[in-house]
């Protein structure tokens, strides 16, 4: 009796480590993330009667974007984009020459199909710090603020771990520049749009 006892509670540690084992790698299965880094090239176009229309040519840039997906169709991230712009109209805005415009966002999204679909559309919508860092020959000053965006993206993805993207997003600027009271909305809120497509890189 003692040793079917002693055959027993090893049967009984046997399964509660094996129970414990495939519990351990069910857990791992669900929080295997996939990581999405994209490199691409930006067109703005701005909109509205603000400075950033009015008197200000936007050029190309580029854009940087990382996503982090802990289910197969949510994600957030972090995304970079940068341009430069020239001044065509030094009376609505002062005498500077160019400026060069970064924003930063934190974001996050839904995509239609899971992340390793070989296509994919996504959506998404961040918020963020917008810097505009003006020249004039030997002087420079900077105007900054935060920033709402929203994107709508569509990847391929031709092999394992690279793909293309091309995505249109609308961000909406709300700087903090003192001037007048009339001036305060044509100076301190700027929409644009952007197109961007080029490279990315999925990590799993």
């Amino acid at each position: 009796m003692y040793l079917n006892f002693k055959l027993l509670s090893l049967f009984l540690l046997f399964c509660t480590l094996c129970f414990a084992q495939d519990k351990e790698l069910v857990k791992k299965k669900k929080i295997n993330s996939i990581a999405e880094i994209q490199l691409g090239y930006l067109v703005p176009k701005a909109h509205g009667n603000n400075f950033l229309s009015e008197a200000l040519d936007l050029g190309g840039g580029y854009l940087v974007d990382f996503k982090l997906y802990l289910s197969p169709r949510f994600y957030f991230g972090l995304q970079k984009i940068y341009f430069e712009a020239d001044v065509f109209n030094q009376n609505m805005v002062g005498t500077y020459n160019n400026s060069k415009i970064s924003h930063h966002y934190a974001q996050a999204g839904i995509s239609s199909f899971p992340v390793t679909s070989k296509f994919n559309i996504l959506a998404g919508g961040g918020l963020g710090y917008a810097y505009y860092k003006n020249f004039q020959l030997n002087s420079k000053f900077s105007d900054d603020g935060f920033s709402l965006m929203g994107n709508v993206a569509v990847n391929y993805q031709f092999s394992k771990f690279v793909g293309l993207f091309s995505a249109v997003q609308l961000s909406k600027d709300f700087l903090s520049i003192a001037t007048a009271p009339e001036q305060d909305k044509f100076l301190n809120n700027a929409t644009f749009s952007s197109i961007s497509f080029g490279i990315q890189f999925q990590i799993k």
